[in-house]
């Protein structure tokens, strides 16, 4: 009878709980937050409830879906990174698939470009790939964010190896 979607949603929740806690019934525990989530897209309390159910269930595909659907739901600048650093860290070490963890690396780089972490971990994602082309990129992009001579020249080094050996380009 309620017709709030936030209010049914918070009841979903609530009641979802109590299935898990008191029954032990995670399956009817995930369906129920799931429903809550998709009444009301973002609920902070559905989300973490469906992140701990998904991770003890090891339902990665879910559990990443679930991170790309709540980052555009804050407004907080430091959670939206960590929604898209998680995401992926989720595509490259549990639901492989190098396209999207370097395309998610790339989102987490240009939140906050001070960070270079992101542009590294891409590029490790990409190496392990062998997606050189895209490496090379990625490669070239460190160089000209990085301030430290030495660290420049390490990078162009690597850059230099990859252009040789894999794309044969002297």
């Amino acid at each position: 009878k309620i017709t709030d979607p936030k209010r049914r949603a918070d009841h979903l929740v609530e009641v979802a709980e109590l299935l898990e806690r008191r029954l032990g019934d995670r399956h009817e525990a995930v369906r129920l937050n799931e429903r809550a989530y998709e009444l009301h897209p973002g609920h902070r309390l559905a989300f973490f409830a469906l992140d701990r159910l998904y991770r003890r269930a090891e339902k990665w595909t879910e559990l990443v879906r679930l991170y790309e659907q709540q980052s555009p739901h804050t407004t907080d600048r430091a959670l939206h990174r960590y929604l898209k650093q998680e995401s992926a860290r989720l595509w490259s070490e549990r639901v492989p698939n190098s396209d999207k963890a370097a395309s998610a690396f790339v989102a987490v780089w240009d939140i906050d470009e001070r960070d270079l972490g992101p542009l590294f971990l891409m590029a490790r994602v990409l190496e392990a790939a062998e997606k050189w082309e895209p490496l090379a990129k990625a490669l070239e992009q460190q160089a000209n964010v990085l301030r430290d001579d030495v660290d420049k020249i390490a990078v162009k080094h690597r850059l230099a190896a990859v252009l040789d050996v894999h794309l044969e380009r002297a």
